[in-house]
Formats: C-alpha cells, sequence, structure tokens
C-alpha cells in the first residue's frame, strides 16, 4: 500500500497532474498505512529474536528510523535540486525503497503466533488486547504514559515551523537546522539506550526519559532566539526518542507474544493523539502565544507521567513487572 501510494504520486507529478487534494489523500492512505505496519512490525520483530534480545531490536528499529531522519530529508533536498531528478523522481526512488522492503520481508520466516482457527471481529481483539493490559498494571503504566506524553509534549512538533519564522526568524532553512538537530539528538539517545533496553534499570531509564521529554518541551518554550532554541531541541530530540524507544521495548517485553501485536496497537494509537491533540493546543497558542504554550504542555506531561508512576505503584506495576509472561 505504501509502496503504491509513492508511486502514484510519482506519476501525477511526473504527468503534471498534481492537485492538493491528492496530497491529502496520499497522507490519509499513508497513515493508514503505517497504522497496520508499525504493530505488526514490532509484534513481528519480537517473534524473530526473542525475548532476550527484543528490547534491543525495538531500540535498533528505533536507531533505523531516527537515522533516516536525519539522512533522508538532505538527500531528497539535493535529489530535488537536479533536474533529471526532481521531485517525481525522489517520489520513485522512495517507491522503489517500499519495493525491496517488501522482498526483504518477504523471505523472513513466518512469525508468531501461528493463525487462530478460529475469526475474530478488529473490535473484539481490541476489547481483548484491553482487558488484557488492564490484567498487567506494568503494560499499562507505560501505555498510558505514552498516551500522556503524545498529547500534552508531542505536539511541539506541530510549532517547529512557526518557531522557526515567527519567533526565531530564521525562515526555511532555520526549520531545516532545526529538525536535523532534532535528529541528531534522537539518534545518540537511541545509541546510548540501546545497551539499557534488556536490563533492569530499563524501567527507572524509562521514567526518567519521559520526565526529561517534558521537560525539555518546557524549555523549548523558554528559549526565546535561535541558539537557545537549537540547545533545546537536541534535549526534546533526545529524549522522545530515547523515551519512544524504551517505552515500546518494554511493553513488548513484559507482554506475552500471542498478544504482541495488540499491546503494539494500543501504543500505536497514542500517536494518533499527536494529531488529534495538535488542533487544540494550536487554537490555545494563538491565545497566549506559541512559547506560553509550550511552556504549559512540558509542565502538563512531567506532571502526568508522576501522576501515572504513582498511580501504577499503587495498582502494582513494580510487581508486574517481575512477573515472567507465560510465553517466556
Amino acid at each position: 500500500m505504501l509502496c503504491l501510494n509513492s508511486a502514484w504520486i510519482a506519476v501525477m507529478v511526473a504527468s503534471g497532474l498534481m492537485e492538493f487534494w491528492m496530497l491529502l489523500a496520499a497522507s490519509f492512505a499513508q497513515g493508514v498505512g503505517f497504522a497496520f505496519m508499525g504493530p505488526a512490525r514490532n509484534a513481528f520483530i519480537g517473534s524473530l529474536v526473542g525475548r532476550e534480545a527484543v528490547g534491543n531490536a525495538i531500540v535498533l528499529q528505533q536507531l533505523s528510523m531516527n537515522g533516516t531522519r536525519v539522512v533522508g530529508p538532505a538527500l531528497a533536498g539535493v535529489f530535488i535540486s537536479l533536474a533529471f531528478i526532481g521531485v517525481a523522481g525522489v517520489y520513485v526512488m522512495t517507491a522503489t525503497g517500499f519495493l525491496v522492503a517488501i522482498l526483504t520481508v518477504w523471505r523472513l520466516p513466518a512469525g508468531e503466533p501461528e493463525e487462530r482457527a478460529e475469526t475474530t471481529s478488529p473490535m473484539r481483539d481490541l476489547v481483548d488486547g484491553v482487558r488484557y493490559v488492564w490484567s498487567r498494571p506494568a503494560v499499562a503504566t507505560l501505555i498510558l504514559t505514552s498516551f500522556a506524553l503524545t498529547a500534552f509534549a508531542f505536539p511541539f512538533q506541530s510549532f517547529l515551523p512557526s518557531l522557526a519564522e515567527d519567533i526565531y526568524d530564521a525562515g526555511s532553512e532555520g526549520l531545516g537546522v532545526l529538525s536535523a538537530v532534532q535528529a541528531v539528538g534522537a539518534v545518540v539517545a537511541v545509541v546510548l539506550v540501546a545497551g539499557i533496553a534488556g536490563r533492569a534499570s530499563a524501567w527507572g531509564q524509562q521514567l526518567v526519559l519521559a520526565l526529561a521529554f517534558g521537560g525539555s518541551v518546557t524549555l523549548l518554550g523558554f528559549a526565546n532566539n535561535f541558539a537557545t532554541g537549537l540547545g533545546a531541541i537536541l534535549l526534546v530530540g533526545a529524549a522522545s526518542a530515547g523515551f519512544q524507544s524504551l517505552n515500546n521495548a518494554l511493553s513488548i517485553s513484559y507482554s506475552d507474544s500471542r498478544y504482541h501485536g495488540r499491546v503494539q496497537s494500543l501504543n500505536m494509537l497514542s500517536w494518533s493523539l499527536f494529531g488529534i491533540a495538535s488542533m487544540p493546543i494550536g487554537v490555545v497558542a494563538d491565545l497566549i502565544g506559541i512559547r506560553e504554550t509550550l511552556m504549559i504542555a512540558g509542565v502538563l506531561g512531567v506532571g502526568a507521567v508522576l501522576a501515572l508512576h504513582v498511580v501504577g505503584r499503587v495498582w502494582g506495576a513494580e510487581e508486574d513487572r517481575h512477573v515472567v509472561p507465560d510465553s517466556a
């Protein structure tokens, strides 16, 4: 689906028939495609490498994704500037990349669990997944923390263009530098957390990174010039990527393999809040200012993480972390 999505955009651009509504349709299709592929991919990784290495494998995947955020836009900018490649050529390359991925994944062994004999509806699977997560306080705490930070802190991403243009007076070039610095911070953080994904200290490190994520968004709000903004966005990129990597790795590690897909689907659902929450937070930013909104959003994120940590301890998340899943 993602391969064909890039291919038809390439054809429309090359033929001169491209219109704005086509980009909206392509964005919608891409969102649907990744919503299906993301949870399945994370669950499949757990099946391929086994429980003892799943944390490191998930972090390695995050390293790959954040690394392409540094290299991809830069290469695309270079290729677009070349007359014999251009925008259409970049979309052809994207479609080709997806095709290579399809052929590579096709050679992998079948994953676990095996196909179920009975047929169930998506809604029934969703309810079953929610019930399972509710029965595992550690997993529930991880997912709820992801929900909270995605809703409060992650919409900072939507404000980067306005920060670059209106606050820092740096224009589109400044936006590119901000995005690149954020991605570099993310890559460095993921490399550093890769070694602790499978350790007992990973739970505490995940909490520290969650608090650092919210705190760094508040710090970004305090930054009133481009130089301090670069320092803040470096911390935001590092903390957000490190938190996301460990959160995903732990949610898989603490779940039974037959529920990996459903647990990761709930985790992926939290990222839908990013787009939904961006609009009301944007309205608040119009009323009180972008920097003030970032300060408040970061503080709310930190408060939510602390509250969930306390609730999790009362709920039994600390004890649940030491319960070995049935499928181990």
